[in-house]
């Protein structure tokens, strides 16, 4: 209950009365499902004369957006979208319609000030310690002290401060310096970006 008090209180404060609230969330998890979606991979392409369609692929069945519950951070939107990559190419280059679609998740966290969004997991690039910056920018005197040490004590800080549901941000505070470090599960890109052989081998798709 407390995760979702503070959420609310942070779309109250930021984006103004309740219609205001759902118009800007509405545009803000649109813009998101852009900042997942690849022109071109593995999978298949999108070419300039389908980028008229875009914007009906983007509400398509293949995306599902929802806001995540949140403490401490206090002018940042979470947003997770679940997309099935794989079978979304496989409609759009093949005109293969999956019924049974596999998502992939991934988790960003939008500025509200500042208009833009950092990604924080699912994807081959993960954006947290740009995010952690900005975090420290935003915060007052004391905390700005405590967490620009990036010790433990830092660390142990932001764990008991910070929290967003369904982002493990304790991994991704503790390992801040080496955040494409891929060996662990929780840093690893999704399925639909990253194969990893029996070997160990990693294969960008």
């Amino acid at each position: 209950m407390k995760f979702k008090l503070f959420t609310i209180l942070i779309l109250f404060g930021y984006l103004g009365t309740s219609q205001n609230n759902n118009e800007q969330i509405a545009s803000i998890e649109k813009m998101a499902k852009f900042q997942v979606l690849r022109l071109e991979s593995t999978h298949g392409k999108i070419e300039i004369e389908d980028f008229c369609i875009i914007d009906s692929m983007i509400s398509s069945k293949f995306f599902k957006t929802k806001i995540l519950n949140q403490i401490g951070f206090k002018s940042y939107l979470f947003v997770e979208v679940s997309f099935a990559e794989v079978d979304f190419f496989e409609f759009h280059t093949k005109g293969i319609d999956v019924e049974n679609l596999f998502y992939n998740r991934f988790i960003l966290a939008y500025d509200i000030i500042n208009k833009r969004f950092y990604k924080l997991n699912g994807f081959l690039n993960n954006e947290f310690p740009i995010f952690y910056k900005s975090v420290i920018l935003k915060s007052d005197a004391r905390v700005k002290k405590i967490l620009l040490k990036k010790n433990r004590k830092s660390i142990k800080y932001f764990k008991k401060h910070f929290t967003v549901s369904g982002l493990e941000l304790d991994i991704l505070v503790e390992n801040i310096e080496d955040i494409n470090n891929w060996k662990i599960p929780v840093l690893r890109p999704s399925a639909s970006r990253l194969f990893i052989d029996q070997y160990g081998n990693y294969d960008i798709l």
